[in-house]
C-alpha cells in the first residue's frame, strides 16, 4: 500500500475478495446512476489515477438536492458501504446519504457531509458506521458512507450530492462545475476496500492483484 497524497511505500495491502454493484466505476454517465436535478459533463478533470476521467456535476436551478442516486432492494441484514472521490468545483461539500431500510430504525437516515476545503465530515444524522474520508492529493479525496440494512428490506437508495453548506442538502444550481466526480462504487461489505476500476468486462475483485471478468476468468488487474 501506499500513501495516495505523498506516494510513501506503507507496505504491503492485503484485502478480502469483493465484488462491487457497479458495472461501470470509470463514469458516471454510464446509465448505472440516476441524477437529481442535475446532469453530468465526461471527462472534465484529471483523476486520482492520473487519466483525465474526472466527471463533473451541474445542478439546475431548483431548489432542491443535486447530484446521484441509486435505487435498489438491497438483501436483509447486510453491510454496504458508498464510497466516491470528490474534488472541489464551485461548491465546498459533498454528501453520501442512505434512505429506508436501516437496521437501527426505519426513519434511520445515515448521512454524511465532506468538506473538500478542509478534509473533514460531519455525520449529520443516522447512526455512523464508519465514514471515512481521505486525503489523496491534488485536491481530491476519498469519502464512504457504510449502512446495515434492516430484516425485511424494500427497495433503498444511496445518494452522492453536492452541496454548497455543511448539514444542507438543498441549493439553487446555476449550471456551473459544482462537483468533481470519480470512482463511485457500490460494495457489500462492513468498510471500503481499495478501488475496484470496473468497466463491463471487470465485475470483482479476488485480490488486490486479481480480477474475475464478466465471463468468470481470472485476470491479472492493471496497475
Amino acid at each position: 500500500d501506499h500513501d495516495p497524497a505523498t506516494g510513501e511505500s506503507k507496505g504491503l495491502l492485503i484485502e478480502e475478495a469483493r465484488a462491487g454493484l457497479n458495472t461501470n466505476t470509470v463514469t458516471i454517465n454510464g446509465g448505472y446512476w440516476g441524477f437529481s436535478n442535475a446532469t453530468a459533463s465526461v471527462k472534465q478533470a484529471l483523476a486520482p489515477d492520473g487519466t483525465f476521467s474526472a466527471d463533473a456535476i451541474h445542478a439546475n436551478t431548483v431548489n432542491d438536492g443535486h447530484g446521484l442516486f441509486k435505487a435498489f432492494t438491497p438483501v436483509a441484514s447486510t453491510y454496504y458501504t458508498l464510497t466516491g472521490y470528490y474534488k472541489r468545483g464551485a461548491n465546498r461539500y459533498v454528501s453520501h446519504a442512505w434512505y429506508y431500510n436501516e437496521a437501527a430504525g426505519s426513519s434511520n437516515f445515515p448521512t454524511a457531509f465532506y468538506d473538500l476545503d478542509n478534509g473533514t465530515f460531519t455525520h449529520t444524522a443516522g447512526i455512523n458506521r464508519g465514514t471515512t474520508m481521505t486525503d489523496v492529493g491534488n485536491g481530491w479525496y476519498r469519502c464512504s458512507l457504510t449502512v446495515l440494512t434492516d430484516s425485511t428490506p424494500s427497495s433503498s437508495y444511496f445518494y452522492a450530492t453536492s452541496a454548497t453548506a455543511d448539514g444542507t442538502a438543498a441549493y439553487v444550481g446555476t449550471g456551473a462545475i459544482d462537483t468533481y466526480y470519480w470512482g463511485l462504487q457500490i460494495e457489500i461489505g462492513a468498510f471500503a476496500t481499495s478501488y475496484i476500476p470496473s468497466d463491463t468486462r471487470f465485475t470483482s475483485r479476488a485480490s488486490t492483484a486479481t480480477y474475475h471478468d464478466e465471463t468468470g476468468i481470472l485476470r491479472t488487474a492493471p496497475v
